[in-house]
């Protein structure tokens, strides 16, 4: 696994995944446990977490953030990915976290992911021992943002809030349709990965036939120092920097922020 303190990385490619999302991979070779993060840092514009979405040459797949003309820092840092070039340098630093624990996925899985999220279970799918029975479900709001499907093997099954690919509706209507009796067993795990309001009903579905150590779930939070100092990724009594991001459903379920609340830049709580 290689170790980053704050290295200059030179972005080699830009790949565009879907509309308004692209992986930038760097010459940094790394090999990680899927779920994990890097932070990145650019001169003038600050420093925020990304997910590792490949490994072999690092890649983080990022989400252009629509612009408020009543928040004119909101996407400042995140958007700043989409005016560099090939060629251009991030300072990076990670591996970090806590990520999926591939080596116990070796029954039968369940990969449920939304939006941006897909790409953490891409990475994750591409780990899982090649004997496992998988099944997943992705969920985008339209046919140019539904990404990296080929990356995941197994059964797939697509949802389209508009209906132009896939299964019309959420991911979670496409998961309540599924046979979720064929997952029942004290040995199913389940990761999910998306936005967090998605990711609280699909483990609440789960639970039924999955037990809730076994559903694990990547939390996102904001984080300011990344090394659990700070405290600004609270959850719960848990620092998602370093008690995170991936938490097994038992851990989290009692969390009354859970799926209802965020906290913004000055700690306010924010409605999800």
């Amino acid at each position: 696994m290689t170790k980053m303190n704050k290295e200059p990385a030179r972005i080699w490619q830009i790949k565009e995944e879907g509309r308004d999302i692209s992986t930038f991979f760097f010459d940094k070779g790394i090999s990680t446990t899927p779920g994990r993060f890097v932070t990145a840092w650019i001169p003038d514009y600050g420093e925020k977490p990304f997910s590792i979405s490949y490994e072999g040459s690092l890649g983080i797949t990022v989400k252009r953030i629509e612009k408020d003309p009543e928040n004119p820092m909101k996407g400042r840092f995140t958007n700043k990915f989409f005016e560099m070039k090939e060629g251009d340098y991030v300072w990076l630093t990670g591996p970090k976290g806590k990520g999926f624990p591939v080596r116990s996925f070796n029954g039968k899985v369940c990969l449920v992911g939304g939006g941006s999220g897909i790409a953490l279970l891409a990475f994750l799918s591409k780990r899982i021992p090649a004997a496992t029975e998988v099944v997943s479900f992705l969920g985008a709001k339209s046919i140019d943002e539904m990404i990296m499907e080929n990356r995941f093997r197994g059964r797939v099954y697509v949802s389209t809030d508009d209906d132009s690919y896939g299964e019309k509706g959420f991911v979670t209507d496409a998961l309540e349709k599924y046979n979720l009796e064929s997952l029942r067993g004290s040995e199913t795990k389940a990761a999910i990965c998306g936005p967090e309001k998605m990711m609280y009903k699909t483990a609440e579905i789960l639970e039924e036939y999955i037990p809730a150590e076994n559903i694990y779930l990547s939390v996102e939070r904001l984080m300011k120092c990344g090394v659990g100092l700070c405290g600004a990724c609270d959850f719960g009594g848990y620092r998602v920097c370093q008690d995170g991001p991936v938490f097994t459903y038992q851990k989290i379920k009692s969390i009354p922020d859970f799926g209802k609340f965020k906290r913004n830049r000055c700690g306010g709580k924010e409605f999800l």
